[in-house]
C-alpha cells in the first residue's frame, strides 16, 4: 500500500514538473498535458487492473479442478490424464515431423492413457496420415512412436 501511495505522488509530481516546463499558449501543450494526465491515471488505476487479471486468472484454474466430493479426486485425474495425453501428443507430433520430414498439417496424433495409482499409463498411440505424409513408410513410423513410448501404435490414412 505504501508503495502504491508513492509512486502516485512520483506521477504527480513528475506530471507537475513536465507542465512546469511546457511552452504557454502553444497547441502541443494541450497535447502534453492531456498525456501527462492520462499517465497519472494509468499510474492510479494499475493495481486494480492487475488484480482482475489474477482473480480471471484464478477462476479459470480453479474450474478446471473440481470440487472434492466423493469422485472429486476421479474427476481431478481424469482432468489431468487429458492434460497429459494433449502434451505428449503435442510432443510426439513435432518429434515425428522432425525425424520423417512431415508438414505439421499433415499429421494427428492421438494419445489414449488412463490413470493408475496417480500416475499416467499410455494404452495406445494413433498417427494419422494426411496429404503428403500417406508418402512415408507407415510401419517405420509405428515402430518410432511404439520406441520412443513403450506402446502399441497404429497409422491411418
Amino acid at each position: 500500500m505504501r508503495e502504491y501511495i508513492f509512486s502516485i505522488i512520483g506521477a504527480s509530481v513528475i506530471a507537475a514538473v513536465v507542465t512546469l516546463f511546457l511552452p504557454e499558449g502553444k497547441e502541443i501543450s494541450k497535447y502534453v498535458k492531456l498525456l501527462v494526465s492520462l499517465a497519472v491515471i494509468c499510474v492510479i488505476v494499475n493495481p486494480f487492473g492487475n488484480s482482475a487479471g489474477r482473480l480471471e486468472i484464478s477462476e479459470w484454474f480453479s474450474s478446471l479442478i473440481p470440487e472434492q466430493s466423493e469422485d472429486g479426486e476421479e474427476k481431478y485425474y481424469g482432468v489431468l490424464t487429458e492434460i497429459g495425453e494433449r502434451e505428449l501428443e503435442k510432443k510426439l507430433c513435432a518429434l515425428v515431423c522432425e525425424k520423417f520430414s512431415i508438414a505439421e498439417g499433415d499429421i494427428e496424433i492421438t494419445a489414449e492413457a488412463h490413470e493408475e495409482n496417480g500416475v499416467l499409463t499410455l494404452d495406445r498411440i494413433a498417427v494419422g496420415l494426411y496429404r503428403a505424409a500417406v508418402l512415408k513408410d507407415p510401419y517405420e513410423i509405428e515402430a518410432y512412436v511404439s520406441e520412443l513410448v513403450g506402446c502399441a501404435c497404429e497409422t491411418y490414412y
